[in-house]
C-alpha cells in the first residue's frame, strides 16, 4: 500500500501513536517506518519485531520534529483517545512538520449508534472522544486539501482521509 514510495522513495514515514507497528506491514520495505508513541512499552514491541526501526517516545501533541520537515505523517486509530484540544493539537503538529504538498494519512474508528457491534466496541474502548465521520472531515479537510476519503466497517465503522499540507496562508486552525 506505499501510496507515496513512487513519490518519497525512500523517505521516511512518521506514524503517530503508532504504537506497535502495526502499519508498518503495509508499505514496502523501501518505505523507512518511524514510529512515535507515548507508551514505552508498545515502542519496546516496536521494536522487538524490528530491530533496525526507529521507535521514538513522543505525544502526537508536541512532535519532535522541525518545522516543514517530513513528507508523510500518518495518524491512525488514535483520535478517540484524545480530547478535542488534544486532537486540534494533534493536526496541527502532523501540519506543522509537514512540508509543503507532504502527506497526511488519517484513520479512526467512526461513532455510528445505529452500528450495535460498534457501540458495543465503544462500551469497551479505552478512547473516550469517539467522533462521526463528519466530525472528522471538518476537522481534517480545514487542514489538509482532500485526496481521498474512504468509510468501511469490520466491526466498528471507520474513516480513511488522505490529504496534502496546504500552503501556510491557506491553512486555518480550529476545529
Amino acid at each position: 500500500m506505499c501510496i507515496l514510495a513512487h513519490r518519497h522513495g525512500r523517505s521516511p514515514v512518521r506514524d503517530v501513536g503508532g504504537g506497535t507497528g502495526l502499519l508498518q506491514a503495509l508499505f514496502p520495505a523501501e518505505c523507512r517506518h518511524i514510529c512515535l508513541d507515548i507508551d514505552p512499552l508498545k515502542l519496546r514491541g516496536f521494536l522487538a519485531k524490528d530491530a533496525q526501526g526507529v521507535a521514538v517516545l513522543a505525544a502526537a501533541t508536541a512532535l519532535p520534529l522541525a518545522d516543514a520537515s517530513v513528507d508523510t505523517v500518518i495518524c491512525a486509530f488514535i483520535a478517540h483517545h484524545l480530547s478535542d484540544d488534544q486532537y486540534r493539537q494533534m493536526l496541527d503538529e502532523a501540519w506543522r512538520v509537514l512540508k509543503d504538498g507532504g502527506v497526511f494519512i488519517f484513520a479512526d474508528p467512526l461513532w455510528e449508534p445505529q452500528r450495535w457491534p460498534g457501540r458495543l466496541l465503544w462500551r469497551y474502548d479505552q478512547g473516550r472522544h469517539p467522533r462521526d465521520l463528519q466530525a472528522h472531515r471538518d476537522a481534517v479537510w480545514r487542514r489538509f486539501e482532500f485526496r481521498t476519503e474512504q468509510r468501511f466497517a469490520v466491526l466498528h465503522a471507520y474513516a480513511l482521509l488522505i490529504g496534502r499540507k496546504r500552503a501556510a496562508a491557506r491553512q486555518s486552525t480550529g476545529q
